[in-house]
């Protein structure tokens, strides 16, 4: 904790002066050269500007990139020290601790810090305030956290806050102003008080690129009734620096928040100094820094040639062909470094059940990324109002006989069983988030095996059996797809008359597909089904299928068919609109560590 030199009050980091304020007499002070807990004295220095992660060139054909020389990078490396895994240099002057790795050792990398852990999702945030915090801002925790002392390592650079929180909450309350449908909950002033500022580690990724980027281009003109095309070599050469690629280091931090929320800008990073914490929280770093190496890489590369390929205005460049210049180059980018950094991050969680919604604001640009779901009675009303002008637009314009509408319906019918099933699937892989690297290098780190790749006593699974075991449901199914197959057959045999290529005959068709669509859906293991979509979904089918099977003479018969189809709809409907409000959100995190930052020595 940091107190005024003047009256003793608590000093907190201001980010709109950038300065960290007194309370009480509202004096202000360098937070690079603040007095902190120790009473040592920190000094620190701004990033360079070239630590930008950015590529700038003039260019034309065959242009050369040259951003900085390997020759001019090397100068600058004797001017400045980035205090960087001891690398050699000129120490900025009055730096200590952390800054000074050579001479202080490791352990002069570490701060003293309050972790405060959550009793009910494991996650932890630490800060170098002592004050209790009343909730949890990964799982809505309404409880004092548990805390303890700890060390951490300190990281290398921070990125300061420099959005308030209240242009924080304003910005979001413009997002919210642009969804009708976001339940009212959401816009709570007590709710957005709770936004919390938390710096979340990430790992910033430097290359050195010296290589060509070859690309076809084309031009096409009209003379007369013909087409002429011609074909062009894009050629340039690039040798520069690419540096702040930047990574969440984070498992707490789900990979597809980062990435809504990026980039950070590197050229606002400072030297590390924990004055930056004083009035915000931090999350503890345990994803490996090899984690993403091999995905900045590819970021690096098809950046650069995005921006080569924009310099050739008319050209007219495929996508297969930045692709492959992208993959020559990326054997001409070589990593130079990796440092770890701070960003800051306003994050707010609404807890709804078993279920939690995010909120969350990149402290330094403002760009803002939510979780928005639906009111449901908001949707369903909005949805009637808009659906009456339609049916009137339509009795007036389209005429259609009973059979017709049956089939449009079975149709219709067929269309959302398939998005219902797809959502489950995407909400078992977003659940599970299978997409995230940096929760599974954790779990490795961790020795939390795969249940895809291990069987439940620990054994490695051979390929036939993990094949097997994906296809649990494949006995279920097999009744269903038979009988699908066979009524299809029928249909295609024109078995039903003229019917066959009526849309009733379509809408037959569809109906014998949905039996294994719906059969799929009552066999799949899936706690966010509703075996009452498949159900009725099943009924309209058989009615169809009867329907076009007997040809009651009475259109009364085709229209209770049409209701029952609409009705089955209605059903599956309500289901999707549950599943993107379950799509829109997140399953309570169970973020329990083993052993906290895996950078501190001895873990």
């Amino acid at each position: 904790m940091y107190f005024c030199p003047n009256c003793g009050g608590e000093l907190v980091f201001d980010p709109a002066s950038g300065m960290l304020v007194c309370g009480s007499c509202m004096s202000s002070f360098d937070p690079a050269t603040a007095t902190g807990m120790t009473g040592a004295q920190e000094s620190h220095e701004t990033m360079s500007q070239d630590m930008a992660n950015d590529v700038t060139a003039a260019m034309g054909t065959g242009t050369a990139f040259d951003m900085q020389t390997e020759q001019q990078y090397q100068q600058q490396q004797q001017q400045q020290s980035y205090g960087m895994n001891g690398m050699p240099g000129n120490v900025p002057q009055g730096a200590v601790g952390g800054m000074q790795q050579d001479a202080a050792g490791d352990s002069e990398q570490m701060m003293r810090v309050t972790i405060y852990k959550c009793s009910q999702c494991g996650g932890e945030i630490y800060s170098t305030d002592v004050s209790a915090t009343g909730f949890c801002s990964f799982c809505g925790t309404a409880q004092i956290l548990e805390s303890r002392l700890d060390s951490v390592r300190k990281p290398e650079l921070v990125i300061p806050f420099s959005i308030t929180k209240e242009g924080c909450k304003q910005s979001y309350l413009g997002k919210l102003k642009k969804s009708f449908l976001t339940p009212k909950e959401f816009k709570d002033p007590e709710k957005l008080d709770r936004f919390r500022g938390i710096y979340i580690p990430y790992w910033f990724y430097d290359y050195d690129i010296n290589g060509p980027v070859n690309l076809r281009g084309s031009k096409s003109r009209r003379r007369g009734d013909y087409i002429y095309t011609d074909h062009f070599n894009l050629t340039a050469h690039v040798q520069g620096q690419y540096n702040g690629n930047s990574f969440d280091a984070s498992s707490e931090f789900d990979d597809r928040i980062s990435q809504s929320i990026a980039p950070f800008k590197p050229e606002g990073a400072k030297f590390f100094s924990p004055a930056f914490l004083s009035g915000y929280y931090a999350d503890l770093a345990d994803v490996p820094v090899e984690t993403y190496a091999a995905e900045a890489q590819n970021f690096v590369a098809e950046d650069i040639v995005s921006k080569v390929s924009g310099a050739f205005p008319g050209y007219e460049i495929s996508e297969t062909q930045k692709k492959a210049a992208g993959n020559t180059l990326i054997n001409h980018c070589a990593q130079k470094k990796q440092r770890s950094a701070m960003c800051p991050v306003w994050f707010l969680s609404y807890r709804n059940k078993d279920r939690i919604a995010y909120a969350v604001v990149n402290g330094q640009t403002g760009k803002i990324a939510a979780d928005m779901p639906v009111d449901k009675f908001k949707f369903i009303l909005t949805a009637l109002i808009a659906a009456v002008p339609i049916f009137f637009l339509l009795e007036l314009l389209v005429t259609m006989i009973p059979k017709s509408i049956l089939g449009i319906s079975a149709i219709f019918a067929f269309i959302t069983m398939c998005i219902y099933n797809s959502n489950l699937t995407t909400i078992k892989k977003q659940d599970e988030r299978e997409e995230d690297k940096g929760l599974a290098a954790r779990k490795r780190a961790d020795g939390i095996k795969d249940p895809d790749e291990y069987d439940k006593k620990g054994r490695k699974l051979l390929p036939n059996q993990k094949k097997s075991k994906k296809n649990e449901v494949s006995p279920f199914m097999t009744v269903f797809i038979i009988l699908a197959v066979i009524i299809v057959g029928i249909q295609a045999l024109g078995m039903f008359g003229s019917e066959s290529i009526s849309l009733l005959g379509i809408g037959v068709v569809a109906a014998g597909i949905n039996v294994g669509t719906a059969g799929y859906t009552l066999a799949r293991k899936s706690k966010y089904k509703n075996p009452l979509c498949a159900i009725m979904v099943l009924a309209g089918v058989l009615v169809t299928i009867g329907l076009a099977i007997f040809k009651p003479v009475s259109d009364i018969y085709y229209y209770t068919g049409v209701i029952i189809n609409y009705a089955s709809m209605l059903v599956v409907l309500i289901g999707i609109l549950n599943q993107y409000n379950i799509l829109a959100t997140r399953p309570l995190p169970q973020l329990a560590r083993k052993g906290g930052d895996d950078r501190a020595p001895g873990r």
